[in-house]
């Protein structure tokens, strides 16, 4: 079921009143008849950023019981000869992915949110976004390294490509 604009705009609407009082919010959205987001994709890389985002995913997550996080963890593979010759092994890279997914569950599974991991390998953006249609998520939450102007244009940035090309709404937390 594809959702006009306008949802989307009264569930950005909505998610901003949710901070202020989330009971409110799930009490006026329900009236309408329609549910919040029950499919959250989370992608999550390890930084600061991505457990800020975190914690974002589990309050909208709480807000309907039947919710669940899909942590979203991207293998990007190596791109020159030099990364490929440096690439550490595939023990040593588990124990990394490990090392970065784990502080993500806590913060889920302390605030009492169902989650399940998800790791695929891939370039980040068109991975999170294919990712997200597959999984049929209703909203991704992704945190933003915060690029300014001049390094959005060098770099690009996975946070800024995912905003631009998905097909469902996004939470960008800085």
């Amino acid at each position: 079921m594809r959702k006009s604009r306008s949802s989307y705009i009264i569930k950005a609407f909505l998610m901003v009143i949710s901070y202020t009082d989330r009971h409110l919010m799930k009490h006026i959205y329900l009236q309408k008849g329609d549910h919040m987001y029950k499919k959250i994709l989370l992608a999550v890389d390890g930084s600061e950023n991505s457990l800020r985002a975190t914690e974002e995913a589990a309050k909208l997550a709480k807000i309907e019981s039947d919710s669940i996080v899909d942590i979203l963890y991207v293998n990007v593979p190596p791109k020159t000869a030099r990364e490929i010759l440096l690439e550490p092994s595939k023990e040593e890279q588990d124990k990394a992915r490990q090392a970065r997914i784990s502080p993500v569950e806590k913060i889920l599974n302390d605030a009492g949110v169902k989650n399940k991991v998800s790791i695929v390998t891939g370039e980040a953006s068109p991975t999170i976004i294919q990712h997200a249609k597959t999984t049929e998520a209703e909203i991704i939450v992704i945190g933003s390294r915060g690029l300014n102007a001049v390094q959005k244009f060098v770099l690009g940035g996975v946070s800024n490509e995912v905003v631009q090309k998905a097909t469902v709404p996004v939470l960008l937390v800085k």
